[in-house]
C-alpha cells in the first residue's frame, strides 16, 4: 500500500467531527458576551477553532476565557 492509499484509508475511516469538530463558540455567544458583530468575529472564531484543533480548548467555558484574554472587549485587535 502506497502512502497516498494509506492516508486516504485513514481519512475515510475518520468521522467528520474528528476532522472538523463542532465549534465551541458561536457568533451568538460572542454577541451575548458583549462583542459587536464585525470583521473581528472571524479572527476570534478562527483563533478558537485553531486552539480547539490543537486540543488547547475543549469546551465553551475554556473558549470564552481564551477569548476574553486574547480579544478583550473595548479593543480593536
Amino acid at each position: 500500500m502506497g502512502s497516498y492509499d494509506f492516508v486516504k484509508q485513514k481519512l475515510d475511516s475518520m468521522p467528520p467531527e474528528a476532522m472538523r469538530p463542532a465549534p465551541l463558540v458561536t457568533g451568538d455567544q460572542l454577541i451575548a458576551a458583549g462583542y459587536e458583530p464585525g470583521p473581528r468575529f472571524k479572527a476570534i472564531l478562527a483563533a478558537v477553532e485553531d486552539a480547539q484543533l490543537e486540543n488547547r480548548l475543549t469546551n465553551s467555558e475554556e473558549a470564552m476565557v481564551f477569548i476574553r484574554r486574547e480579544f478583550p472587549l473595548g479593543t480593536s485587535n
